[in-house]
């Protein structure tokens, strides 16, 4: 008679094997687009408008943008499942100037996260942001589905001060090699890696279209188009279109 411990351990390492066989290990295989984990608020039905006189200022403490597609040196990139999720929530303010100019600023909040897309085999980090957004309309007494607004947004370094790379390998911290030579090694030593040492902040541009208006709710919500730098040395500029949300408030 056969032992029945041998029968339990056959079946297991055929179990271990058809697991193995049909695992997909090619790059990218386990990626998972942002917009699948973590998302904004839907949006409310609504064409509506919301009157901004000038002197009016209206505040949002949960405004919220998702990423949605990419481009990366002007090709096709696809975000990936990473540290990434939407960027929110934020403070900013609508406001309207006494030329009746409207204006959005960004006044506080989680103004980024990580990001990672992939382009063939490459794989790009980036620092998805809307860090010190100043943006301007048109001329108008109100926010309705034809406000558009254009502004320019702060790129922080990716990779600043205390950035250690898998190895533990890093310029403020960390080591200078994998062999634990401390990053402030006797000289001629190579002091952590170059994208680690990088700190200059790069300028973005960013667009933002109204779609839907909820007066009752002071919801706004759309779309946007960020044109900006990875915020890694070495690497190009992302464009990267997504939808936002924001509930608005008249505010002191």
């Amino acid at each position: 008679m056969k032992s029945p411990v041998l029968a339990v351990v056959i079946f297991g390492f055929g179990a271990l094997a058809l697991t193995s066989c049909s695992s997909d290990r090619s790059i990218g295989s386990t990626a998972v687009p942002v917009y699948g984990i973590v998302q904004c608020p839907k949006a409310s039905e609504g064409r509506g408008s919301i009157a901004l006189a000038p002197g009016t200022v209206l505040k949002t403490t949960n405004l919220c943008l998702e990423a949605r597609s990419a481009k990366y040196e002007g090709k096709i990139a696809k975000i990936i499942w990473g540290t990434t999720s939407p960027i929110g929530p934020i403070s900013a303010e609508l406001a309207r100037d006494a030329s009746g100019k409207i204006s959005f600023t960004y006044t506080g909040g989680r103004h980024g996260t990580q990001a990672t897309l992939q382009q063939g085999s490459q794989r790009i980090p980036f620092n998805f942001t809307i860090n010190a957004l100043e943006a301007r309309g048109g001329s108008s007494a109100q926010i309705d589905t034809s406000t558009n607004l254009v502004g320019s947004i702060t790129v922080p370094p990716l990779r600043g001060l205390g950035y250690t790379d898998s190895r533990g390998r890093g310029a403020d911290a960390g080591y200078d090699q994998s062999t634990a030579f401390y990053a402030y090694s006797p000289e001629g030593a190579v002091k952590g890696t170059e994208e680690s040492r990088v700190r200059e902040s790069g300028e973005g541009k960013i667009t933002f279209q109204v779609k839907n208006i909820n007066a009752e709710k002071g919801e706004i919500s759309g779309t946007f188009i960020s044109d900006q730098p990875s915020g890694v040395e070495g690497k190009g500029e992302v464009q990267v279109e997504g939808y936002f949300i924001g509930n608005f408030k008249a505010g002191a």
